[in-house]
């Protein structure tokens, strides 16, 4: 899974799977579906705002518009 910063506001329909950060799935754990460590589906559509980090698998092409890819998180640093 590539890692992304947001350039802009970003919604993520159903259905996709994300990494995210603890605060990210704590402002958002009601639309989602939280499987192991950071991983998540979207089960109901969530938004993010310019300059948060998500991993996420096969970004469609409007979410490029959006999306700045960026290096793996490593030991949880941002790149």
């Amino acid at each position: 899974m590539q890692f992304y910063r947001t350039t802009g506001i970003l919604n993520i329909p159903v259905g996709c799977k994300l990494i995210l950060d603890e605060i990210q799935i704590r402002d958002r754990v009601m639309n989602l579906s939280v499987k192991e460590k950071g991983k998540c589906e979207v089960k109901s559509p969530i938004q993010f705002k310019a300059g948060e980090i998500i991993g996420i698998k096969e970004p469609t092409k409007i979410m490029l518009k959006v999306l700045k890819e960026i290096e793996e998180k490593k030991n949880g640093n941002k790149s």
